[in-house]
């Protein structure tokens, strides 16, 4: 699979964020009444999906960002579960021009 092939991710531009506290959060989509809370890494992740990113360009910004982040295949892993299931309430996309 080339690069180019790889599908990318993008926030759901009608979905709001919103913060509650210090680490957690709600996205909701008012399209489709979907709600889900976020930890403070599900908030780092939905934050850097303003633009279209790929599952690598995910895992590379959370290594980045956390010190004692997992292994690689662990953290494609649970990113890959994670935005799974924000896709299937809606509340992200694969953006239009992705192939």
């Amino acid at each position: 699979m080339t690069e180019q092939s790889l599908p990318t991710y993008k926030a759901n531009p009608v979905v709001s964020c919103r913060i509650e506290g210090e680490e957690d959060a709600i996205l909701f989509n008012p399209d489709t009444d979907n709600t889900c809370i976020l930890n403070g890494t599900g908030i780092a992740i939905w934050q850097f999906l303003t633009s279209a990113r790929s599952e690598d360009e995910i895992c590379e910004h959370l290594a980045d960002q956390y010190d004692e982040a997992p292994d690689r295949e662990s953290l494609l892993a649970d990113t890959r579960a994670f935005l799974k299931r924000l896709e299937g309430e809606y509340l992200i996309r694969e953006p239009e021009n992705a192939t």
